[in-house]
């Protein structure tokens, strides 16, 4: 029974031990990679691997192996883990792991090694989960192995010798260093270094052993010995011949040479008797030698390397061949023959000289000369000869007859007409010519009566007459070349073209004119004056002169009439007329005020300098300073000066400049006056188009575009805002410099805004200019950015130089302040020398507060190009923002409270 109850009870605890073994059977695997089933591959968290503890150390059991394929080169291999349970590793030889240096994890990696016998390497592993293994340490010797010395010679010649030992190498794959021992002795003569290769120059011949020395970087070392073997071989002679001609001859011995590659010298025996005529030199490789008789003979060449004479022998001829004689005859003219020899040769390359028989009489007419190749004869007379050349070469003597024709061809006569003027004409004669090539003189029959009128020459060649009539006759040239004359014939007219009278009118005033005829043309060039006829009555009033080619006249009366131009050359009279119309052209009132701004009881000037009169006939200057339709002040001076002691305001100035005939010209300017000298430059109440474009006080402002704004209620009356994304400039002041003093000023506005800007979409409001603007540096910048980017309320003054700012932020996020849709003063203020008697130069207000200032003051002193106000910035800057009230100052403003009244 007993027995039973054990079996059944053994048979229900074995499939307990099983089963929790087999569901439970990676019980190790680490907390931080449990799952539900660590082996069921369709489990969204399954890794491909489990990570066992089973030491229960709370770590991945891994192992660390060490191989060592050479000394440098260890491979480190891990196994157990793998990089998706393991993140870095610090690992190290025989020294401390440093914490801070560790690598991504690899299972299989090549560490260099350069420390020989016990080696002790550390690694540390990092895990994902933030945790490190301790440290694992495996212990290692490494052995070095002696290197392998190996060389070979190579020869430049019998002295020269290369041991080249680049095939020695170090197992351990380490540097090696080569020492040498070049004459067999025992002893080192060439230390240690990294070079390979050595050369070496023997200065005797014989042979003897060379050994290599090697040694890796531990101080192993290894020795190897080759034989250097140093003989001679003789050098091989050899030589060719080349004629310069039969007497000097060229003997050359480059094809000669030493086997060993030694350097060569040469000596000759130039007659064969055994006996050296030169000296043994490299210089004699090729040499010349002039013989002086003809002959046959031996030539030896000797050549030494420095050992050992070698000899080479040929046979020289000297033999004469007689010159060839050859030459032609060329024309100068048919007196002056040219006699070229140049064909002329001698077959052995000798030197000729040349002699010339000229009339073929046997008799040489010059000596033999070089210098003789080409003659050049004059005959006197026309007639044939003969002429013989005579070549010699300083042996032999040949000779060569040509027949030389000496007659002459008629010149060919011929020339042109052209027309100076009607009656003076240029006669040329340049394109007549010599077939011989003789020199022409040239003369003329003008009238073609048969009778010559100007004597041979040959300055006639080109001829200018002067005809005393009109008409036309034949005009003959005759030429001549010394034995024979020609003639040609041409017809020459003389005719009469008239000229053409052309004038303009300009104006100097209404009754004086400019009458211009250098329109006038006549096409036989010879215009002899110009008259004039003023009052068209056909009478001329000035007589014919050339200096009335332009001519002025001043008229004593208004009306209109003909004006006649008479134009006469030589031979005709033509005229032409203009109607000349005298009327009275109206003045030009322009005037300025200085200084458009001022307090009263102040001078302000007046100048109406700019003021015209195209009849410079200004007579009175009327001025009317209150605007009441009445001229208070009437003068002959454009300039005026009067002070205001009436009320302050702006005033408009009117200039009335009358002429002598009663035409008149009516111009306004403005004028602000002020109770005190504030500095006020500019008041513009922004509040309709007139309102802009008139300013209350200064300079009027400008839409750059049309349609992109609209006018709201304001803090006073209108104010003004942007209505249009795409067009982001609202108004345009053309000249700053006229507001802004770079010592001192102020810029004052309403500001509204429906929200704060924002980067990259609405990102500025540019009140005054501002950071987004080409003229940024050129004076001052008022302007609203992110207040999360940069800060709100941004002031800055640069004036042409350096930059200096101040910031304001209502809030450091965008909108979380109470100003939304309120309207806010603001206003920068600066000055150099200090703000109110402060430190601070440069202020920014808020609502009458300071809210941010600096003492800076390197900003420029110079103010100088355009501004754009309440203009935006990027795409969507439409209906964000609405500026009204703005005024500048040229002085710095500390006391805002005439904020609260416009």
């Amino acid at each position: 029974m007993k027995k039973a109850l054990f079996i059944i009870t053994a048979l229900s605890i074995i499939p307990l031990v099983f089963g929790s073994f087999l569901i439970n059977r990676n019980k190790n695997t680490l907390p931080e990679y449990k799952r539900t089933n660590p082996t069921d591959k369709k489990a969204n968290n399954y890794q491909g691997f489990e990570s066992v503890d089973m030491d229960g150390d709370g770590f991945p059991d891994f192992t660390v192996r060490l191989a060592a394929g050479a000394r440098t080169n260890l491979t480190v291999e891990i196994k157990g883990v793998v990089a998706g349970t393991v993140s870095e590793m610090a690992y190290t030889i025989n020294g401390d792991i440093d914490t801070t240096e560790y690598v991504p994890f690899q299972n299989i990696f090549s560490v260099y090694n350069d420390q020989v016998n016990a080696l002790v390497f550390k690694i540390k592993l990092k895990f994902k989960n933030g945790k490190t293994a301790p440290v694992v340490i495996k212990q290692m010797v490494i052995t070095n192995q002696p290197p392998v010395a190996s060389f070979y010679i190579t020869d430049i010649n019998w002295t020269n010798k290369v041991f080249i030992a680049t095939n020695s190498f170090d197992p351990d794959d380490t540097l090696l260093y080569y020492a040498w021992d070049t004459d067999g002795d025992g002893t080192i003569n060439v230390t240690y270094s990294t070079n390979a290769t050595l050369t070496v120059y023997y200065t005797v011949l014989g042979s003897n052993f060379v050994t290599l020395f090697v040694k890796d970087n531990f101080g192993y070392s290894n020795a190897v010995s080759n034989r250097c073997i140093r003989t001679n071989v003789p050098p091989a002679a050899s030589f060719v011949i080349s004629n310069i001609n039969w007497t000097n001859k060229v003997f050359d011995a480059t094809a000669s040479h030493d086997p060993d590659g030694g350097t060569l010298t040469y000596a000759w025996d130039t007659d064969g008797d055994g006996l050296l005529n030169t000296a043994f030199s490299s210089m004699n490789m090729i040499y010349t030698n002039i013989f002086t008789t003809l002959d046959t003979g031996d030539v030896v060449l000797y050549v030494f390397d420095g050992f050992v004479t070698n000899t080479a022998t040929n046979v020289c001829y000297r033999t004469n061949v007689l010159p060839v004689a050859s030459f032609t005859i060329t024309d100068i003219n048919w007196t002056n023959k040219v006699f070229d020899a140049s064909a002329s040769y001698d077959p052995d390359g000798g030197t000729l000289t040349f002699a010339w028989d000229t009339d073929g009489d046997g008799m040489i007419n010059t000596t033999f000369s070089g210098m003789n190749m080409i003659y050049t004869n004059f005959f006197a007379t026309l007639g044939i000869s003969n002429v013989v050349l005579y070549v010699c070469d300083g042996f032999i003597t040949n000779t060569k007859t040509n027949l030389c024709y000496r007659t002459n061809a008629a010149p060919t006569a011929s020339f042109t007409i052209a027309d100076i003027n009607p009656t003076n004409k240029a006669f040329d004669a340049s394109t007549s010519y010599d077939p011989d090539g003789g020199t022409l003189t040239y003369a003329w029959d003008m009238d073609g009566n048969g009778a010559i009128d100007t004597p041979f020459s040959t300055a006639n060649i080109g001829y200018t007459w002067y005809f005393t009539a009109l008409g036309s006759n034949n005009v003959v040239l005759y030429i001549f070349d010394g034995f024979i004359t020609n003639t040609a014939t041409n017809m020459c007219y003389h005719t009469n073209a008239s000229p053409a009278a052309v004038f303009s009118i300009s104006n100097v005033n209404s009754t004086n004119k400019i009458f211009d005829a250098s329109a006038s043309t006549d096409p036989d060039d010879s215009i002899t004056g110009y008259a004039w006829d003023l009052d068209g009555n056909g009478i001329i009033d000035m007589p014919f002169s050339l200096e009335n080619l332009i001519y002025t006249n001043y008229y004593t009366n208004f009306g209109t009439n003909q004006v006649v131009l008479y134009v006469r050359d030589l031979f005709v009279t033509n005229t032409t007329s203009n109607l000349c119309f005298r009327t009275n052209f109206w003045p030009t009132s322009v005037f300025t005020i200085t200084p458009k701004i001022g307090t009263s009881n102040q001078l302000f000037a007046c100048n109406a300098g700019g003021s015209f009169d195209s009849d410079g006939n200004i007579s009175t200057y009327q001025w009317d300073f209150n605007g009441d339709g009445m001229y208070e002040v009437s003068v002959t001076s454009n300039t005026y000066a009067t002070n205001f002691t009436n009320i302050a305001g702006q005033y408009n100035i009117a200039l009335k400049v009358t002429d002598t005939l009663g035409a008149f010209s009516v111009t306004t300017n403005r004028v602000f006056i002020s109770t005190n000298n504030d500095g006020l430059v500019l008041w513009n109440q922004l509040g309709s188009v007139s309102e802009v474009t008139t300013s209350a006080c200064g300079r009027d402002l400008s839409f750059p575009n049309t349609g992109n704004y609209a006018f709201v209620p304001g803090k006073y009356g209108n104010a003004i805002g942007l209505t249009d994304d795409s067009l982001k400039d609202l108004l345009f002041l053309d000249d700053a410099s006229s507001v802004l003093n770079p010592e001192e000023g102020t810029i004052e506005m309403w500001v509204k805004i429906a929200e704060d800007p924002l980067g990259y979409q609405y990102g500025g409001y540019l009140l005054w200019n501002g950071a987004c603007t080409p003229w940024e540096t050129n004076g001052a910048n008022l302007c609203m950015l992110d207040p999360e980017l940069i800060g709100l309320f941004n002031g800055s003054v640069a004036f042409n130089g350096t930059t200096v700012s101040v910031q304001y932020n209502l809030a450091a996020n965008r909108n979380e302040h109470a100003f939304i849709n309120q309207w806010m003063h603001v206003a920068l203020v600066w000055n150099r020398s200090g703000i109110g008697g402060t430190s601070d130069c440069l202020r920014l207000y808020l609502n009458g507060a300071t809210v941010a200032s600096t003492n800076l003051s390197t900003w420029g002193t110079v103010a100088s190009g355009s501004t754009f106000i309440g203009s935006g910035v990027d795409w969507h800057t439409a209906n964000k923002f609405w500026i009204d009230n703005l005024k500048v100052y040229t002085k710095a403003k500390t006391n805002f409270s005439d904020r609260l009244t416009e």
